[in-house]
C-alpha cells in the first residue's frame, strides 16, 4: 500500500484513474480517503496484483514516482490484503452510507470528491473507490440478476462517528456528497444501499433485469418473507 499527505487527494485520484485505464485483468486497483490510528486523513493506494511478482513491480512504479510518504507492496497472503481496510470501520459504531457506480472519473468528478473529501465530519469517516474491470465486465447485463457490467468505480462514503452529536453532521454530509457526485452514477451494488434509499436507487442496481426479478420473487416468495434489506417486492407489494 502507498500512503501519501490529505492535500494529493486530486493527484493520486488522478494517477489512480490513469492506471485502471489499462489496467490487466489480475490487477485490482483501490483508492481512499481514511485515518491513521490517531485519526489523522492519509490518501491510500492499495492494490493486488495476482500475476507474477516482476510484472506487479513494474505496474507500481508509477506509484512509486509519486513518491508516497510510505510504499509497502510485497506478496501477503489474500486474507491479509482483504482486511486491510479493517482498521478503517471499526466493529460496532454508527454508519451511515451512500454509494454508486461511476461512469467516469474525469478531472470534474475527481474535484468534487476532493472537494467532499476535505469536509468530512469525523475522522473515522471515510472515501473509498473500487476499479470494476476484467472478466465480471464482459458478461451482459442479464446474465446474472446484477446488471452493472461496466468498467467504471465503485464508490462508497462512509460517514462514521463515535460520538452520537456527530450523527446529525455525518449523515448530511453523505447526502451532500452524493447528491454532487449521483450524476456521474448508474448503478449501485445493492448490497451498498442505505435504508433510506428508494425504489428507484433499487431499480437501478438491477437494470433491465427488473421485471424478470419481480416475477421470479412474486413465484417463490409472494408474502416477501426475506425483506430484511433493500429487497425486491412481490408484484402486489409494488402496486
Amino acid at each position: 500500500m502507498a500512503l501519501f499527505p490529505p492535500d494529493r487527494f486530486g493527484e493520486v485520484l488522478t494517477l489512480f484513474r490513469d492506471l485502471c485505464q489499462s489496467a490487466p485483468d489480475e490487477l485490482a486497483l483501490v483508492c481512499g480517503l481514511i485515518s491513521d490510528p490517531a485519526g489523522e486523513p492519509l490518501v491510500a493506494l492499495p492494490l493486488g496484483w495476482f500475476g507474477a511478482i516482476e510484472d506487479g513491480e513494474a505496474l507500481v512504479a508509477p506509484i512509486r514516482a509519486l513518491e508516497p510518504v510510505v510504499a509497502d507492496y510485497g506478496p501477503l497472503p489474500y486474507r491479509a490484503l482483504q482486511s486491510m481496510f479493517g482498521p478503517a470501520a471499526p466493529v460496532g459504531i454508527p454508519r451511515y452510507w451512500k454509494s454508486g457506480i461511476l461512469t467516469t472519473l474525469d478531472d470534474s468528478a475527481i474535484a468534487t470528491i476532493v472537494e467532499y473529501s476535505a469536509k468530512r465530519p469525523t475522522p473515522l469517516s471515510a472515501v473509498l473507490l473500487f476499479h470494476l474491470h476484467g472478466a465480471a465486465t464482459r458478461q451482459s447485463s442479464d446474465h446474472t440478476a446484477f446488471a452493472a457490467r461496466i468498467d467504471g468505480w465503485d464508490l462508497e462514503i462512509l460517514a462514521q462517528w463515535a460520538d452520537e452529536a456527530h450523527e446529525r453532521d455525518s449523515m448530511t454530509w453523505a447526502r451532500a456528497f452524493w447528491a454532487a457526485i449521483e450524476p456521474g452514477s448508474s448503478s449501485v451494488y445493492v448490497n451498498h444501499l442505505e435504508r433510506d434509499d428508494g425504489l428507484s436507487r433499487l431499480r437501478s442496481g438491477y437494470g433491465g433485469n427488473w421485471d424478470r426479478l419481480v416475477s421470479l420473487k412474486q413465484k417463490y416468495d409472494p408474502d416477501n418473507f426475506f425483506r430484511m434489506n433493500n429487497n425486491i417486492r412481490p408484484q402486489s407489494a409494488e402496486l
